[in-house]
């Protein structure tokens, strides 16, 4: 395979990957455009030497039990219950000669005790094609659906829904990627389109197409570093009329490296600057910088530490607002640590501030920290507690709560 960076995976989240995550570029250094249901700068682990998952089935199962006490994410009408989940999923991997294919399925069915209007399905279905296709070209596909419920209180959710948001996307990307990693210059070449569609509460207005073309050129400076400089540009169509036209144009300019200073630590590091036009005159317009900036310190092969930052433009929640878009910065660290073979600790921490184009300001707070056991190669289970607060000048917007879960995951 001409991938530049493979990613080892643990098989229970194989297929979440699969899923979420569109054909890596060169390095693994700049992403296309995050889904327009997604986050740009969600928590990613580094990509690591390592092999891929031998060809075949991996199937695994998660169920657990959750505590929250506040279901809703209201700060007037705090409704604590128990949420049970069984979250399966399957991803078959295999080698076509020089070629790779994988294809997954992820579900995530939950029942509530009390709150049964919150019940709900999750489906992500997606496959990727990796392409040898010479000595120096290589191509990677990839298609996704999901048939989901937007988390409530999740940053790019809207606030006092009914019930729980639910949309369906469509989304297929395609990249080309001319030279190897031990060349000194390397190009990539990515598109991608996507059709994002509500299904109730009356969200038909947030509806809309996108798709995107970006060109990446890479100087590898070392066996384990490269600088890079990429163009995108984006072009996001709503399907109905708004109180503003929504419609939008983007345009960023990026530059950056990915560095393995050391065993113990490595470091990514993207700056950009981005114009969103939006198409009604009367609208705000963005221009300004977006980065992403990630460091890896793994003092001892068993305990790593990453923290990571960044600035993103991100889609409105309500487009009766009169909001364009929101400026999302968001600042967390995160920490993993094998005690022995079986036993593990984690903890992490975000920050994650949203500037509304109409004025409104949220900032979200949250700290989570868990345990897992693993019984044998296939089965563990853990524990883990996370508290969450959110402050804003929107009334009603402000909320805090706590969860506590209790899980049981098998994979193979």
């Amino acid at each position: 395979m001409a991938r530049i960076r493979t990613t080892r995976l643990r098989p229970a989240a194989a297929a979440l990957a699969l899923l979420g995550v569109g054909p890596a570029l060169a390095l693994d250094v700049v992403a296309p455009p995050a889904s327009s249901t997604t986050r740009n700068f969600e928590p990613a682990q580094f990509a690591d030497e390592a092999e891929d998952l031998l060809s075949g089935f991996y199937p695994s199962v998660t169920v657990s039990a959750t505590r929250d006490t506040n279901v809703l994410k209201e700060s007037a009408n705090e409704e604590s219950d128990w949420v049970y989940t069984i979250a399966p999923g399957l991803e078959y991997r295999t080698e076509l000669g020089r070629h790779s294919l994988s294809v997954g399925y992820q579900g995530v069915y939950q029942r509530y005790g009390d709150l049964s209007s919150e019940d709900g399905d999750n489906h992500y279905l997606g496959a990727a094609l990796g392409l040898d296709i010479t000595n120096i070209l290589d191509v990677n596909l990839g298609a996704r659906y999901a048939d989901v419920r937007e988390a409530r209180g999740r940053p790019g959710t809207r606030n006092f829904a009914l019930e729980p948001d639910r949309y369906q996307e469509t989304s297929y990307d395609g990249e080309a990627v001319l030279g190897r990693r031990e060349a000194t210059l390397q190009l990539a070449a990515a598109v991608g389109v996507s059709e994002m569609r509500y299904q109730n509460n009356d969200q038909q207005g947030r509806d809309r197409d996108s798709q995107y073309f970006s060109v990446t050129g890479y100087w590898n400076t070392g066996p384990r570093s490269s600088l890079f400089g990429s163009v995108t540009w984006e072009e996001i169509d709503y399907v109905e009329s708004a109180p503003i036209n929504l419609d939008s144009d983007v345009t960023t300019y990026s530059v950056g490296g990915i560095w393995q200073m050391s065993e113990k630590t490595s470091a990514k590091v993207s700056v950009g600057q981005q114009k969103k036009d939006l198409l009604d005159p009367a609208a705000n317009d963005y221009n300004g910088t977006v980065y992403e900036a990630r460091l890896r310190w793994a003092p001892r092969s068993y305990s790593q530490f990453e923290v990571y930052a960044g600035r993103s433009t991100e889609e409105t929640t309500d487009v009766s607002n009169g909001a364009g878009f929101i400026e999302s910065d968001i600042l967390g660290a995160d920490w993993n640590h094998e005690l022995n073979d079986r036993w593990s600790l984690n903890a992490g921490a975000r920050y994650i501030s949203d500037d509304f184009s109409d004025g409104r300001q949220d900032e979200l707070s949250s700290y989570s920290a868990g345990v897992n056991y693993g019984v044998n190669d296939w089965l563990s289970v853990g524990a883990s507690y996370g508290y969450a607060k959110r402050t804003s000048n929107l009334e009603g917007a402000d909320y805090e709560g706590e969860i506590i879960v209790l899980s049981v995951t098998g994979s193979r």
